[in-house]
């Protein structure tokens, strides 16, 4: 039978299990969402969302509001809550034919749904049948750098404090208003005048940037969005970026694609050293800014090397009333903690009615919760080491995840909330909810949580 047309392929604002996201490369169709033009009314909104080669956009009309980062084989680079896909199973295809984002579910029966909100918020639900009603799982976007250009061109964008740095060599725009006015050079590149060269700056830790003068190119294997030239070596693919009066930065990844970019630089984020999908990018400069840079340096040093005697008293005096005062709160908490922890090895049901999980929801709800027993934080501490370094697992859109292990030896996992998360307490709640209630071979048993 053939099908000559069906909902399914039109998702609106909804985005279910199993629908694309994409486009067909032959006949042209485009599998996107729409927001409704208000609560009440289904009529197209101001929002979409849609793929643009291997990444997906949240557009008003032609403004980009929001990008999920390129497609990296596991998740999107600017979603790193999908690397934690014990619920879905995320999937990303492309040939000659077909360019799709889809996904399912490892357990049938969890009921969830995307939608694109009339506020321009891509939000994620899950039915939780004893409450009868929908729970936020996830949205977007949230942080200050989710949002597309929140900073201009040439600036970095710094989640952690929410702010924006122009670039060295960069200084800010007279016409900058708010965060996203950008930085313009502070000294016009030679593109081959003269007898000093253009130079690069390398800046590690990053996101891969968009330009001013993007081209979109489906085919290709780089991870971004535009020009990308197979090159056998980095030197190679600075030449080809130095020698074009056009290319603001270029970049070489380890499979031998070098990329550049041409024009203003937008959506340049800072990440964390240990952030997983952090990228190494080399931005133009004159050579005059590289002469002024290492004077400025050589300053930098000697001040440093001058910083008073006292500062470094000081600093040592605070850190030894800091363990001091440490030790004294540890004395009276060591004993709770390692009963915390005999308690939750004997898997015993440690239920508050005062710290019930859900917080103000009603008796009737209360009962309806499966035993979830709550645990101090100086258990958890002493069960992963204090939250060492040496048994961080990874770090998902939540915060990082540790290792630890029990009294009887079975070890466990810790998903640690992080202030500079991009999800709420509201949103660790409804999933911890979530997974309480599901049972299936692909998720792990949840035993409990802190709340403190």
């Amino acid at each position: 039978m053939d099908i000559l047309w069906q909902s399914f392929d039109y998702p609106s604002n909804t985005f279910l299990p199993g629908m694309k996201l994409g486009y067909n490369n032959k006949t042209g169709k485009v599998w996107s969402l729409t927001s409704w033009l208000d609560e009440e009314d289904p009529n197209k909104g101001d929002f979409e969302v849609s793929m643009i080669s291997n990444e997906v956009f949240l557009m008003r009309g032609t403004e980009i509001l929001w990008s999920s980062g390129p497609w990296n084989g596991h998740g999107f680079d600017l979603m790193p809550e999908m690397r934690l896909n014990y619920i879905f199973n995320y999937s990303f295809y492309s040939d000659e034919n077909e360019t799709y984002f889809s996904y399912s579910l490892y357990n049938p029966e969890t009921i969830t749904r995307f939608s694109l909100d009339v506020d321009g918020r891509m939000r994620e639900f899950a039915w939780l049948e004893n409450y009868q009603q929908w729970n936020l799982l996830w949205s977007q976007p949230r942080q200050f750098c989710s949002i597309l250009n929140s900073c201009g061109s040439f600036s970095r964008c710094f989640e952690d404090t929410q702010s924006c740095k122009c670039l060295q060599g960069f200084y800010p725009s007279e016409n900058r208003q708010g965060h996203n006015g950008g930085c313009i050079r502070s000294t016009p590149l030679t593109c081959g005048n003269g007898d000093n060269k253009d130079g690069f700056l390398g800046i590690d830790d990053v996101t891969y940037p968009l330009s001013s003068m993007q081209q979109i190119n489906t085919s290709n294997p780089f991870p971004y969005l535009g020009p990308q030239i197979s090159i056998s070596n980095e030197n190679s693919c600075k030449e080809a970026c130095l020698n074009n009066c056009n290319c603001s930065a270029y970049a070489y990844n380890t499979t031998g694609h070098c990329a550049i970019w041409y024009g203003d630089l937008i959506n340049l984020q800072q990440l964390s050293s240990n952030y997983p999908t952090g990228h190494k990018i080399f931005v133009k400069l004159a050579a005059f800014e590289f002469n002024n840079g290492k004077v400025l340096a050589a300053n930098w040093h000697v001040w440093i090397s001058a910083i008073p005697v006292v500062l470094l008293v000081l600093l040592t005096a605070s850190f030894f009333i800091f363990r001091w005062r440490k030790s004294l709160k540890n004395k009276g908490e060591m004993e709770d903690a390692r009963q915390d922890i005999l308690l939750f090895d004997m898997e015993m049901s440690i239920t508050a009615s005062s710290n019930d999980f859900s917080g103000s929801e009603n008796s009737r709800k209360r009962r309806k919760d499966p035993a979830f027993p709550l645990f101090s934080f100086a258990s958890i501490s002493i069960a992963t080491e204090n939250f060492s370094l040496e048994n961080k697992l990874g770090e998902g859109g939540f915060g990082p995840v540790y290792k630890g292990k029990l009294l009887n030896g079975q070890e466990i996992a810790v998903k640690r909330l992080s202030k500079r998360s991009g999800q709420g307490l509201e949103e660790l709640k409804n999933e911890t909810m979530l997974i309480a209630k599901l049972q299936h071979r692909n998720l792990v048993r949840l035993l409990g949580c802190c709340l403190e």
